[in-house]
């Protein structure tokens, strides 16, 4: 071979002086014009124009760059192709230094994202491209604005002076530090279960299940957190949530933050190989986040009731069932021990099998039952409400006391949760789905790497 010695000399060296690396199809397909469009295309380019680009060889004449060039000069019965020769022994390198070669080769040969985004560029109107751009935003009146709210005095808060009161809210706020942000609501059950006085220096102040004492604790742990003696970020208001834009310096600050969650959230099916389908179904709104993170773990759907549940979201585990195509449907559920709680468990499955006629639904309600209350010491200090029509019922199988979901230990509910969900699946076949989860990401990774790469190199 002529040019053996050479680097980067363009030369013309026969056909049947080159082998293609077979360790390229360890990474690209092979050329397929019969199949693959861009292939066909290539193919009567070459047979009209000749090879235009040349091929980039080793100095022992394996083929770096241009395998696809190189199959239609072996199609087409052509004697010579042009090429250039690197710096490079083909002969001396390792199956992974072969494919690192490959791969930068092919790489470099690839059209640059900078290219391709001119060649885009004269396709785009501008003018056409920012009235979409104002399109897809809400129109906003532009108004004036004057300062016509007057805000009186400056008000001082008062100061706390209950001091008991104040380190029981801190010390159940701190014991569920892994849990922030709490809600006041969330606070107010933990205080239920070891109630303290809500002032020092009135005995029969004791704290309970009702408006006058939630008050005081809302107001509380409003002037706690001014002090400091509370951190803002324990305690959240999830009711009154709040809407704002996200704005960016430049359009780089924008496709940075994008393209760092660019194919972040995969979930694979981990429950496609099951013989159920499983729902879970949570009475309080306040416990919902604990109880979602571990429905997320098994890819379960979690359906929240706030009570007694409106017919939409039955109907809407009626139909991931159905979609599932699996025959029965286990649903499991965490509600208050108190006569409605044990009612709502009772009527949610009930209804999925007389209003939406389906004959094989099991239910399990999974906290909080008597024996929970029993074996894990949860304080049940509050009485069953007489007003419920399900009083009578409870009471003449488990007595007066109740005990609510906001007052459990959060990490109770949530091991007597996956021991639920666990007893439920065929364990072997989902921890080989999380296996293939894994290998799936890998993939993911490799493709969100090169899309990043293309994205962000123009900025």
């Amino acid at each position: 071979m002529n040019a053996k010695h050479k680097k980067q000399d363009l030369s013309y060296f026969l056909v049947g002086e080159l082998q293609p690396a077979r360790e390229n199809g360890l990474i690209y397909e092979p050329f397929a014009p019969n199949n693959n469009e861009d292939d066909r295309e290539l193919y009567f380019d070459i047979k009209k124009n000749g090879i235009e680009e040349p091929l980039h060889i080793s100095r022992d004449g394996v083929v770096l760059s241009g395998h696809r060039r190189y199959a239609v000069a072996e199609w087409l019965g052509l004697s010579e192709i042009p090429c250039i020769v690197e710096n490079i022994i083909w002969s001396d390198l390792d199956k992974n230094g072969r494919l690192d070669v490959l791969a930068r080769y092919n790489k470099q040969r690839d059209k640059s994202y900078t290219e391709r985004l001119r060649e885009a560029l004269q396709e785009v109107d501008p003018d056409i491209a920012y009235q979409n751009l104002m399109q897809e935003r809400e129109k906003r009146d532009s108004i004036k604005i004057e300062n016509n709210v007057s805000l009186g005095k400056r008000k001082t808060r008062a100061k706390i002076t209950t001091t008991h009161f104040l380190n029981a809210a801190m010390l159940a706020i701190n014991s569920e530090r892994s849990y922030w942000p709490l809600t006041v609501r969330r606070v107010h059950y933990l205080l239920l279960n070891y109630p303290p006085l809500t002032h020092d220096k009135k005995p029969n102040s004791v704290y309970r299940n009702d408006l006058e004492s939630y008050k005081k604790l809302t107001n509380l742990l409003i002037r706690a957190r001014l002090t400091g003696d509370i951190p803002m970020e324990s305690i959240t208001d999830e009711t009154r949530p709040i809407s704002c834009l996200t704005t960016y310096q430049n359009a780089a600050d924008f496709v940075k933050e994008q393209s760092e969650g660019f194919l972040k959230y995969y979930y694979r099916d981990l429950l496609r190989g099951q013989e159920n389908h499983i729902e879970i179904l949570v009475e309080k709104n306040a416990i919902k986040k604990h109880i979602v993170k571990v429905a997320f773990e098994y890819c379960i759907p979690c359906t929240t009731g706030r009570g007694y549940s409106s017919l939409t979201p039955r109907w809407e585990m009626v139909k991931r069932f159905e979609n599932s195509g699996k025959s029965k449907l286990i649903l499991l559920i965490l509600s208050d021990f108190d006569p409605d709680g044990e009612e709502i468990a009772a009527s949610f499955p009930r209804s999925l099998r007389d209003d939406f006629n389906l004959a094989n639904v099991m239910a399990h309600k999974v906290a909080l039952t008597a024996n929970d209350i029993r074996e894990h010491n949860i304080p049940c200090n509050m009485e069953a409400k007489q007003s419920s029509r399900n009083y009578e019922k409870f009471i003449q199988r488990h007595g007066v006391h109740v005990a609510e979901l906001d007052a459990a230990p959060v990490e109770l509910l949530q091991n007597k949760l996956r021991q639920a969900i666990e007893s439920c699946l065929d364990m072997a076949i989902f921890n080989a789905e999380l296996i293939s989860e894994k290998e799936d990401y890998a993939n993911i990774s490799a493709t969100k790497r090169i899309a990043i790469d293309a994205i962000t190199c123009t900025f």
